[in-house]
């Protein structure tokens, strides 16, 4: 009686999982939305170029300030004290754009490593393995091929080695177990 309800109900799961490519991919979407991602390295994108853009215009306002520096020098030498306050307060703004060129340079390789570090942990083993689990938690039961095709064939995220490596490892630390119907090697979702 058990088993043919678990039979029935596992039949019905199996009818109602996706049969075209199209049907995993908006799944996929839905579950995995990479628009906020997406959102905030456009965003990062943005800033960093702002930078740039700044870090440009450095060099030129350096340049104007030894200029005005240069021309006060040999220009006034009857007010030496009114030149040398005008030098310090040239000097500071020298200091000060230096200052700002070195901190825009460190945010830049911060944002570049931020950046370089999401693109990585997108096809990570945790990441794979994560939705390794989630697909065979929202099926209940899938067969390892559809699963397979899913992952490597449809959505690229590692190899077919890679994959099949991840399931086992999936199988031997989570709530995944595998039942063999016929030839047909199935991924079941244990029930607590």
């Amino acid at each position: 009686m058990f088993l043919s309800k678990t039979y029935a109900k596992t039949s019905k799961q199996l009818d109602n999982a996706p049969k075209a490519p199209e049907e995993v991919r908006r799944i996929m979407e839905n579950e995995y939305s990479f628009d906020a991602l997406s959102r905030k390295v456009t965003n990062l994108n943005e800033q960093l170029e702002g930078l740039e853009q700044k870090q440009r215009q450095i060099p030129h306002e350096l340049d104007v300030i030894r200029e005005k520096l240069h021309k006060m020098a040999s220009a006034d030498v009857k007010r030496p004290a009114e030149t040398e306050t005008i030098a310090r307060t040239e000097t500071s703004k020298l200091d000060e754009i230096s200052e700002r060129l070195k901190n825009i340079e460190e945010q830049r390789r911060k944002n570049l490593r931020d950046t370089m570090a999401r693109k990585l942990t997108r096809n990570s083993k945790e990441y794979i393995m994560n939705i390794i689990v989630s697909l065979i938690r929202k099926y209940g039961k899938i067969p390892a091929l559809k699963l397979k095709e899913m992952i490597v064939d449809e959505q690229g995220l590692c190899s077919k080695s890679t994959f099949y490596r991840l399931l086992n490892e999936v199988q031997e630390e989570s709530e995944v177990s595998v039942a063999h119907k016929g030839k047909e090697k199935q991924i079941v979702f244990k029930l607590k």
